[in-house]
Parts: structure tokens; sequence; C-alpha cells
């Protein structure tokens, strides 16, 4: 596999040795590359499990605009209003009803007590409000200190938990995956129609085409540790620039030619 890797990626004309490769193998490969891509994810919640910054500037910039809870109050560690309200961000809800739950967000629910972080519709940890260290708390939104107060609050209950971050590395690999397997196919079908002169059937390009591509992971791979996957359709580019290559370097010599020049 490893040797697979190191060819895909410098010397791609070689490729066409592993033509024959079975399916199984093919497919354990298409698998496993993808993991390359969750290595960033992996080493920043090693380092660092809790809520990042930017998890907490934008908790803390929805808590001000539209968490409107004027004049509510938690006494002696009881929250007590009777407005409804609900703020959301990315897959975060903070809400005062149940009502507000659903099966795709993370929800920090103000019951009576304490919050509740709900993972989907379930109830996963509690912390009371008197542990979070709001028990006496008024929800006035002009002053910041109480904005960071209760943001902070937010992110020790986040903090207790860490299943967030391995549903996170779980949806990179599997967004890696989709998004790998739709450029081989792509590329396979492009070299299907755009390169016919190779007469190799479309099973024999799709599996150059997943050796062929290796180097579209390590691209998107490079982007995301410099922070400007934005540019990742040139990803592709370098993949299909890959795949001609490839074939550009294929010979194909005529039934009954002899390779010293004598026809047959």
């Amino acid at each position: 596999m490893f040797k697979r890797l190191i060819i895909s990626l410098t010397k791609p004309p070689q490729l066409v040795l592993f033509m024959k490769d079975s399916y199984k193998r093919i497919i354990l490969y298409l698998i496993l590359l993808p993991l390359i891509l969750v290595i960033p994810s992996a080493i920043r919640f090693a380092i660092n499990p809790d809520m990042s910054v930017a998890q907490y500037n934008a908790l803390s910039e929805v808590l001000e605009a539209d968490f409107n809870l004027q004049g509510s109050t938690i006494d002696d560690g009881v929250f007590s209003t009777t407005l409804s309200q609900t703020a959301q961000f990315d897959y975060f809800q903070i809400t005062t009803t149940t009502t507000a739950l659903n099966a795709y967000s993370m929800t920090f629910y103000f019951d009576t007590d304490k919050v509740i972080l709900y993972l989907g519709t379930t109830s996963y940890r509690d912390l009371s409000y008197v542990s979070l260290g709001i028990e006496n708390y008024t929800f006035d939104f002009t002053d910041s200190n109480n904005v960071t107060l209760l943001a902070n609050a937010i992110r020790t209950l986040y903090n207790t938990q860490q299943l967030t971050n391995y549903i996170q590395l779980m949806s990179v690999y599997f967004i890696g995956l989709v998004d790998f397997l739709i450029v081989v196919l792509m590329l396979a079908v492009i070299d299907y129609f755009i390169i016919p002169n190779q007469p190799f059937p479309f099973k024999l390009r799709f599996k150059l085409s997943v050796y062929g591509s290796t180097i579209y992971i390590f691209a998107e791979l490079i982007f995301i540790l410099t922070n400007i996957s934005q540019l990742n359709f040139i990803s592709i580019i370098i993949a299909y620039a890959y795949h001609i290559w490839i074939y550009r370097s294929i010979k194909i010599i005529p039934k009954g030619v002899n390779l010293n020049g004598d026809i047959k």
C-alpha cells in the first residue's frame, strides 16, 4: 500500500503496473487514503480538546445578538423567565424551550436549576447554575461582562464532554471520503471520453484514477494546513494533470509490430 502511495505521488506513469490490482486492494486504498485529511483535526483536538476560540467568539456574538432574555434572572440557582428564546450558530443551539430540540443540533437548554447539554434529542451532560458560577445572574447584555460570564458558563459545560470531537473527526473523514470518490469517478469518466486512444475499459481507468488521484488528497491536506481551503479547486486541476501525465506516458504497440521496428 505504501509503495503505491509513493509511486502515485512521485512516478505516476508507473501506476500502469498496478492496473491488475484486485478490487479489494483498490477499495481498501480508496477507504484508507482520506484518513490523511483527519490528521490536522486530530492533532488540534489532542492539543486542545476544548471549545475553539472561533466557536467561543461565535457563541458570544449570537448570545448578544439573538438570545433576548432581557429582565430574566437566575436567583439562588433557580432560573425564571416567561420568554421562549432560541439562538443558533453552526450546529449549536441555546434555548429556553425543549421544543427547539432536534436530531441535528447540539443544544444548551436552560432548565429550572441547571443547563443541560443535549446531543440531538438526548440529554448528555448537565451542570447546575451554582456549579457554573451564575447562580445569581441577570440577562442584561448591554453589559459586555454579562455576555462573557454566560459564554464562559456554556463553554464550561461544553468542555465536560469529548464526544463532539469524535463526531467532528468522523465528519471530516466521511466528507473527505465522499469528495475523493467523486473526484476519482469524475476523472475516470473524463479520461474515458477525452482520452479514448488507450483501449482500456472503464474499470481499469477507475483503478488508475484511484491511484492517480492520490495527489488530490495531499493537495487538500496542504490547503487545510495553510488555511486556504477556498482554493481547493486547484487540487482537482492538479489531479487531472497527473491523469494526463499517466495516459500520455502509455505507449500502445499495435498487434503485429516488432519492438525492433520490423513488421511481422
